[in-house]
């Protein structure tokens, strides 16, 4: 009965990251399930929520692309798709780093 309710930042980087993938799947299924564009963004997912600060930079064949292409160039076609998913992206970015950095004030 006289239990707290507590948000850390584990969870609210967690409930972020949920919302983000939410996003991700609602512009994905906008396109046709044959089409390079939604082919693209389920295989890539993980780049779209992972730290931008962290992406590899290492250029490696890809075969859903056909071209030699680093994480930081899929990610960047990857939004290219949607601004809608540009925009979100930007804003999850954001919020990460200012929770990674402790910037409570922003």
């Amino acid at each position: 009965p006289n239990a707290k309710i507590v948000l850390d930042r584990f969870h609210i980087v967690q409930h972020l990251s949920r919302a983000m993938n939410r996003v991700r799947i609602q512009i994905m299924n906008q396109f046709d399930r044959k089409s390079h564009e939604y082919k693209a963004l389920k295989r890539y997912w993980k780049l779209i929520q992972q730290d931008s600060y962290t992406l590899s930079r290492k250029r490696f064949y890809r075969p859903t692309f056909r071209a030699h292409l680093t994480n930081k160039e899929i990610l960047e076609k990857l939004l290219s798709y949607s601004q809608d998913l540009r925009d979100h992206y930007e804003l999850y970015q954001l919020l990460l780093f200012h929770f990674q950095e402790k910037h409570a004030d922003y």
